[in-house]
């Protein structure tokens, strides 16, 4: 804990990898935070490199790729140190024997972006861990009715992700079937935007359309039908979030994250890697209309954990005490 004794307002760092400008995760928190941060009356730094920037405390979203410069923050003793385990932190392997024994020395609080997350952390580090589940904004238009259903994968091009699935899926198992699968995503490993180009030629349902701005995304994610994400390994993944949000029913991957958020009962689960299931999911959903009400409902009973005012009071208090003055 960092105890002030001066009259200005406390100065916040929040440290990620993710380049300015770019639409990766750990951005559109760091920049979603900071804007709480200001609403508090504090100042606040987005940085991608800690060098020697006054503080009286730190968030470091991502507890392995930011681990030279918050550990070098730590040593200068400036101030609280709070490790945020966005992405694959807590299903990589997060901590190892030396990144435990940091945290129990050094860290002054952790965030973990849903409850399972927090369950598997080592019980020394459980106490000190607080739970935030990310927020989204909600698009004033109404949902659209498509005439041939819609599904949306809203995900970067990245091995971890699985982005090509849903369309082998619907390839392979339901080639007959009416449908449309809307691929947004910009490119992390390098060569899947050939392998997407490609997958336009063999599958003429499937439409890639690289990375877009944010807004558009959620417009995209707005006119769906559902959401699939089929990731084989995430942390808290905002598209999912954004979905529950916005009312869109989601198809994703049976792993520790999306259960977190979904719900263990969430009936909208399949197998990891599991095309043949993921096309059953698809075949129910589109034909069977008691299942799409049921997920409906399920994603309903969900969204007020994701409320805005939600995540900044959660974020508030968490940052109040480790610097200790009153919310």
């Amino acid at each position: 804990m960092s105890t002030r004794t001066g009259k200005s307002s406390p100065q916040v760092l929040l440290l990620t990898h993710a380049p300015r400008h770019s639409r990766l995760g750990n951005r559109i928190t760091a920049l979603r935070w900071a804007a709480f941060i200001r609403h508090m009356g504090w100042r606040v730094r987005v940085i991608n490199r800690y060098q020697q920037q006054p503080a009286d405390v730190m968030i470091a979203l991502n507890a392995r790729r930011n681990q030279a410069d918050f550990r070098a923050y730590a040593e200068n003793g400036q101030g609280a140190l709070i490790l945020a385990l966005t992405g694959t932190d807590s299903y990589a392997g997060w901590p190892n024997a030396d990144e435990q024994r940091f945290a129990e020395q050094h860290v002054d609080a952790l965030i973990a972006l849903q409850d399972d997350m927090r369950q598997r952390l080592p019980v020394t580090l459980r106490s000190r861990c607080t739970v935030i589940y990310q927020s989204a904004a909600r698009l004033d238009n109404e949902r659209a009715q498509n005439a041939t259903p819609v599904f949306l994968l809203s995900g970067h091009l990245r091995a971890e992700k699985a982005p090509f699935l849903p369309v082998q899926s619907i390839h392979e198992y339901l080639p007959t079937m009416t449908m449309q699968l809307m691929h947004c995503g910009g490119v992390i490993d390098a060569g899947m935007d050939e392998q997407a180009r490609q997958w336009m030629q063999r599958e003429t349902r499937y439409h890639y359309l690289g990375e877009l701005p944010h807004r558009q995304a959620l417009q995209q994610l707005q006119h769906a039908d559902a959401l699939i994400n089929p990731s084989r390994i995430e942390g808290g993944p905002a598209v999912v979030t954004e979905a529950i949000v916005a009312g869109v029913p989601v198809l994703a991957s049976n792993i520790p994250a999306h259960r977190g958020l979904l719900g263990e009962d969430y009936l909208g689960f399949f197998q990891v890697d599991d095309p043949a299931e993921l096309a059953r999911r698809i075949t129910d959903f589109i034909e069977h209309r008691d299942y799409r009400e049921r997920l409906r409902q399920q994603i309903v009973a969900r969204e007020h954990l994701f409320q805005t005012e939600h995540e900044r009071a959660c974020l508030q208090r968490l940052l109040c005490s480790v610097v200790d003055q009153a919310p």
